[in-house]
């Protein structure tokens, strides 16, 4: 366990990792773009609606979930003070 711990502490490893996916990229794309191939393109259009979709849920779209959610339960708590308890 302890050298998971250090792998996580460890600028190295992440240098390490960023650099094998580097490597991974060009080995995988590279005779994609020279063939001509619309593949990558694809990726790429994949690859930015999702971070774009989690960049807007995450930085918008939960804090008004989340104010909603409050509302409601206080909604709730006011109905059933109003009109009785829970009884289910």
């Amino acid at each position: 366990m302890s050298g998971i711990a250090e792998k996580l502490v460890d600028p190295s490893w992440y240098s390490g990792q960023a650099s094998r996916l580097h490597t991974g990229m060009i080995k995988y794309y590279q005779p994609l773009f020279k063939a001509g191939s619309a593949k990558p393109l694809f990726h790429f259009m994949i690859f930015t609606s999702f971070v774009m979709y989690n960049c807007t849920y995450w930085g918008h779209k939960q804090h008004i979930i989340t104010y909603k959610h409050k509302e409601q339960k206080e909604a709730l708590k006011e109905y059933r003070a109003k009109h009785g308890g829970d009884h289910h």
